[in-house]
């Protein structure tokens, strides 16, 4: 269902609540290591392309 302004929340929280869901375990063993989701990013890209300079 869509509100008058076309924009249908009831998605929109399922879809956050799914994400954060989805990202709670990953985030409880990047916070072991003193690590956050940026850090997780960086290390994902420099793995992906070894040589990169950061």
């Amino acid at each position: 269902m869509t509100g008058e302004s076309g924009i249908d929340f009831p998605i929109i929280e399922l879809l956050f609540f799914a994400y954060r869901d989805f990202t709670s375990d990953p985030d409880q063993i990047l916070a072991q290591y003193g690590f956050g989701r940026a850090h997780h990013r960086v290390v994902h890209f420099v793995n992906r392309m070894p040589g990169l300079t950061v």
